[in-house]
């Protein structure tokens, strides 16, 4: 039997689901609504002050009605929008490439060829989960050169055809021979169609995949276990889950996982600390003020800050734990699956041929704690750049939030067999001592950017007393006085206390980077490790890199070191992985080995 099957005929134009008619419409009217009534809240509220002084006479079921007669008359308006884009809107399988149709009036056609599809991924919204449907997102090789064609509205069985037969005509255009039409109703529930792969057929000399035990890995999490039926959930039309070719290695988050994952997101933390700075800041500008609402803050401003913090990254922490409910990782034939979400459901996936590196990530906060960050870096559309894939595009595809150290090794050989033989970090080489000098004088002293920051502030304050001093009739000198006197205590201790810390923890981080930093290579793979407080750590495919330099400074030729840089296709446009002050010599021999 021919191999190459597929369920979506030749040249024939498909439609997407019927609910695009009307769930799309519902969609949009909320965001209307949303979007009347908190940005003409201010207008609404001086609406009704005007009524109330005027002393008009309103009919509260008037109002009522005219309100809902006008919100119904938009959706009528928007569905019949959205009947009429349903109208001009297919997807056609050709027999070189994928195509997308749409337009009312501007006719749009997006093309895909087969050998250019590198992932295949779907992502469901609330709304979208309950009728049963998702957007199909195909991704390119072209990074931001070209851009995903988007499917929105399809079933989710709709979408594991999609994708089994977009990679089987990958496969099939590759080895130049052509595909066997089966029809849809040979796709069987529970058993795996023929060709169905959830990706292209191994290619030969693939080495095998091996289930490798990882510590942790699999353990059911409490979220997981109590929200089983709403990650399994496949709404109205979802149908039935199509049988696709055996997971050879899979995983998912543990309870502790799962949780320090969430409250250690450097996003929440980040997002608390603003606001706690900010509430001081304005709380510093109010202090200026003798007055009773001054002493007010002196007694309850910082709990306050700290409060406003706290409940700022509590919530960022909810929304991330719900993102990652239902974490699953998989290995199924030559792919890559992951799935994630409670409310809003992700698949994402990529061929293991297609990844540009594997990175070791860890923040200052998952380093004391021991734990890191996986993902892999892949070739970006320009899709990926809007707010919701915008995490995505800059991190590739996560593969596991919160990794216990020790657990890496196995993880990766598990997931990853074909980078089983990647240089060992403790066989790798380390920077040479005068590295140290040069980093520690970088970081604290020339990129220091809170030491700057505080010499800035303090000219702006030198160049005031002078202005007070000389008398310029511009300035109110006796208020400039008052405030000066008030303030310039403050300051000047705010700016030495943030000086000191900044130059401790730089110096600390310099030192660290200096000590644990490791490069290597073999025949097949490139390490580079920038250690610190938080520290980055990846493994390069050789034949994934577009082109790989030394570049070194003046001050960096003087000592006889030199910059090693690996550019790969990774993000939108590409990605560049460099360590500092490496021996030239050592440069010399990156360059040879890349020839």
């Amino acid at each position: 039997m021919n191999p190459y099957t597929v369920t979506f005929e030749t040249g024939r134009h498909y439609k997407v689901h019927k609910s695009y008619i009307w769930v799309g419409p519902l969609i949009a009217l909320v965001v209307v609504i949303a979007a009347v009534l908190l940005n003409g809240a201010s207008g609404w509220v001086q609406l009704i002050l005007f009524i109330q002084e005027e002393g008009f006479r309103v009919e509260v079921l008037t109002v009522v009605l005219g309100a809902v007669g006008s919100f119904v008359l938009l959706w009528l308006v928007i569905t019949g929008l959205y009947a009429l884009a349903y109208k001009h809107m297919s997807y056609v399988f050709g027999p070189l490439e994928f195509s997308f149709y749409s337009g009312v009036f501007v006719k749009k056609r997006v093309h895909m060829p087969y050998e250019k599809v590198q992932s295949v991924n779907h992502r469901a919204s609330l709304i979208q989960r309950l009728v049963g449907v998702c957007t199909v997102t195909i991704d390119s090789a072209g990074g931001s050169a070209n851009k995903a064609v988007r499917v929105p509205y399809v079933t989710l069985q709709t979408a594991e055809r999609m994708r089994n037969d977009l990679f089987v005509r990958k496969a099939a255009a590759a080895a130049g021979v052509p595909v066997e039409y089966i029809g849809d109703e040979a796709v069987a529930v529970g058993a795996a169609a023929p060709g169905a792969r959830g990706g292209a057929p191994v290619p030969p000399g693939m080495p095998p995949v091996a289930s490798a035990p990882v510590p942790g890995a699999g353990a059911p999490n409490i979220i997981d276990d109590a929200f089983q039926p709403v990650g399994d959930w496949r709404g109205l039309y979802g149908g039935a889950v199509l049988a696709e070719e055996p997971v050879t290695f899979e995983y998912s988050l543990s309870n502790k996982e799962l949780v320090l994952a969430s409250i250690s997101h450097p996003g929440p933390l980040a997002a608390g600390l603003i606001v706690a700075l900010s509430l001081l800041v304005c709380m510093g500008i109010a202090l200026t003020q003798n007055d009773w609402f001054a002493a007010v803050l002196l007694a309850f401003g910082v709990p306050l800050a700290l409060v406003a913090a706290i409940v700022v990254w509590a919530l960022g922490s909810l929304g991330i734990l719900l993102g990652y409910g239902g974490f699953k990782v998989r290995r199924r034939g030559s792919r890559i699956e992951v799935e994630r979400g409670l409310i809003t459901r992700n698949f994402s996936g990529i061929d293991v041929d297609r990844i540009q590196y594997v990175e070791v990530r860890q923040s200052v906060f998952r380093r004391l704690l021991r734990h890191s960050e996986l993902s892999l870096g892949r070739i970006g559309t320009s899709s990926q750049s809007s707010s919701e894939n915008k995490e995505s595009a800059a991190k590739g595809l996560l593969i596991h939030p919160f990794v216990a150290n020790g657990s890496v090794d196995a993880l990766l050989d598990g997931l990853l067999p074909e980078f089983a033989d990647r240089p060992a970090r403790d066989a790798c080489a380390k920077l040479p001592p005068k590295a140290l000098g040069r980093n520690v004088r970088r970081r604290c002293l020339w990129f220091n950017w809170v030491l700057w920051t505080a010499l800035i502030c303090l000219g702006c304050w030198a160049l005031t007393i002078y202005l007070i001093l000389a008398d310029d009739p511009t300035v109110d000198a006796v208020r400039a006085q008052l405030v000066f006197d008030h303030l310039v205590g403050i300051a000047v201790a705010i700016a030495v206390v943030a000086v000191v810390l900044s130059v401790a923890y730089y110096a600390v981080s310099a030192v660290l980077w200096a000590r644990h930093s490791r490069y290597g290579w073999n025949k097949r793979y490139l390490l580079l490790h920038n250690d610190g407080l938080s520290t980055v750590l990846r493994i390069v495919p050789r034949t994934k890199i577009q082109s790989g330099i030394t570049r070194d400074n003046p001050f960096q030729r003087r000592v006889s070191l030199t910059t090693l840089q690996a550019a790969t296709a990774a993000g939108v446009n590409r990605t560049t992985v460099q360590l500092l002050d490496v021996p030239a010599a050592q440069g010399a021999a990156y360059l040879e080995w890349l020839e």
